[in-house]
Order: structure tokens, then sequence, then C-alpha cells
């Protein structure tokens, strides 16, 4: 019985340093502070463009805290057409899901205009390139019927790190 006993408390003092070295080894984004991107491109479907893509271009700045993570404070969307009536919905964070990829909650748009749309906030999937610094976005469903189809844009001075 004491040999079960040992062998138990050993498998267990073993599940919990494997757990720790787990969560020591968790991918984040770095360096804390301020952060801009520059321009990239974003297409998005929405029932107010009856299904069709729209693409414009977009800028996003925020804030790396070693306590919250990314917060994207500011999304900024430029093109003609379309792409003036479409707004972020803001509350966006970001968090790193390992080296090359990441999770962003919460986003969302609305479009404004007959007819109106809002899209999100949806948690979405994307990749993330450390050597070019580049954050991708393929095919993520909004709620409100919305797709985001595309998302390019380089944050320059982020990195994820273990």
């Amino acid at each position: 019985m004491s040999r079960l006993l040992r062998r138990a408390s050993s498998t267990l003092l073993l599940a919990g340093w494997i757990g720790i070295a787990t969560v020591a080894q968790a991918a984040e984004f770095a360096p804390a502070g301020l952060f801009s991107s520059g321009f990239g491109t974003l297409t998005i479907r929405t029932p107010s463009t009856f299904g069709a893509s729209l693409t414009c271009g977009v800028a996003m700045s925020g804030n790396v805290s070693a306590f919250t993570g990314v917060h994207i404070s500011t999304v900024s969307i430029t093109g003609g057409g379309y792409c003036s009536l479409l707004k972020p919905k803001l509350s966006w964070r970001m968090s790193a899901y390992s080296m090359t990829s990441a999770w962003v909650d919460d986003v969302g748009f609305s479009v404004t205009g007959i007819p109106g749309s809002n899209c999100g906030p949806t948690e979405i999937y994307a990749s993330w390139n450390n050597a070019t610094h580049q954050l991708t976005v393929f095919n993520q469903a909004l709620s409100g019927n919305c797709t985001l189809e595309r998302l390019d844009i380089v944050l320059p001075t982020l990195s994820i790190v273990n």
C-alpha cells in the first residue's frame, strides 16, 4: 500500500512540475508599452454590402501590459465608398496563443447607413509572423452574418516571446 501511495504522490508531484513549466513558458506579446501599426488592409463581407467583399485600409494602435496583455484602443479605417461607413466597435484585446498564432477578442464593426449592419463582437483566430511582425486573419465569421475575409497588418514593434 505504501508503494502505491509513493507512486501516486510522485506522479502528482511530476504533474505539478509539468504544469508549472507549461505556465512559465506561455507565449505573450512584448515589449510592454505603446504600439502602433503601419497601414494594412481589411476585407469584410456584411449584410450592408449585400455579401460583396469590401476592402479598406486599416491601422491600429494600443498598449501592451504585463498584467492585462494587449489592448487595441484605436482602429482607423480608410478608403472610399462603404469604407467610410465601416466603424470598429472597440474593446479589442489580443493575446498570443503560440509563437505563431494569436486570439483577438471582441472584434466588431458596425456599418452606418441603409441598410446598417452590426458585426461582432466575436473572438477571432490570427496567425503571427515574428520575423515580419505581421498579423494575418483569414475567413473568420463574425456574429451578425458578417465575415472578416482577410486582415493583414504589420505591428513593427511587437513580437511574441516565451
